[in-house]
């Protein structure tokens, strides 16, 4: 169900004002079995948002526009979050992970150690096991992402069904993120043990480099962590630490849909047509 391209830049140039530019969204909102369509207009010379419409091939009135523009804005700033986000973690480079729980797992299978640094070590593995296994959650819920946007843009609509898809995938990210940050962070004084016992241990040398060994100790490591966490958690409150899987699912969810309906509210008002 494809409308003529001509036809929607028409629809969308009789509510522009001078000086603006108009901009049709390739996808359209499918509901009813009508496609409504979302143009935003912006200055001529800049990318400043001036004002909006909904057009579509059937007539429609307001109501049908506002629930339009409120799709249309979830599906926006779901779909960008995760294409820009999404693609940005399941591309990370996780080989440092990887080659340190090599050297962990080496060293706590030959028992070398003594009883506090067996926890040390024991517990810094497990954190680099679960990162990496995370990170392959996050590649297939990456790839699950990409290929329901890749259906739309196909399609050239999208659904409520779609919508609601789109909305659960971006705290599913969140989490798996946490998971990988919070450990790693509580407990990045492990790796400030490992790197000063690695002379003791030269027989385990060739399997990681001291640089590598180097930069996952706290001092080193800290500010990222700290950085990347706040980042995160910016919108909830993450509470304690024994916060289950679902609560915290449910924080970012629920930030979310809040953020996302107070965009809503003002763009509304901007609404030009009908």
């Amino acid at each position: 169900m494809e409308v003529n391209k001509e036809k929607l830049i028409k629809w969308a140039k009789k509510n522009k004002k001078m000086f603006e530019n108009e901009n049709v969204n390739g996808q359209a909102y499918k509901t009813n079995n009508i496609l409504f369509y979302y143009v935003f207009y912006t200055k001529k010379w800049g990318s400043e948002q001036k004002g909006f419409s909904i057009i579509s091939p059937n007539k429609f009135n307001k109501d049908e526009a506002i629930n339009a523009l409120n799709a249309h804005t979830y599906y926006a700033l779901t779909a960008n979050n995760i294409e820009d986000y999404g693609s940005f973690r399941a591309g990370l480079n996780f080989q440092l992970h990887s080659k340190m729980k090599e050297y962990l797992k080496s060293i706590l299978d030959d028992g070398v150690l003594d009883n506090e640094k067996q926890i040390n070590y024991q517990r810094a593995y497990g954190i680099m096991d679960s990162m990496l296994k995370l990170q392959d959650e996050l590649i297939e819920l990456w790839e699950e992402s990409k290929q329901l946007l890749d259906c739309i843009k196909e399609n050239g609509y999208f659904t409520d069904e779609e919508i609601e898809r789109l909305k659960k995938l971006i705290p599913s990210f969140n989490l798996i993120q946490y998971k990988q940050l919070k450990p790693r962070y509580d407990f990045r004084k492990d790796f400030d043990v490992i790197y000063e016992n690695r002379n003791n241990l030269k027989k385990y040398g060739s399997l990681i480099q001291n640089r590598m060994l180097n930069e996952m100790r706290s001092e080193v490591s800290e500010v990222g962590l700290e950085r990347s966490l706040n980042e995160l958690t910016k919108n909830i409150v993450v509470g304690n630490d024994y916060d289950s899987d679902n609560a915290l699912y449910d924080k970012w969810y629920n930030a979310l849909i809040r953020d996302i309906d107070a965009r809503i509210e003002q763009d509304i008002k901007l609404l030009r047509y009908p």
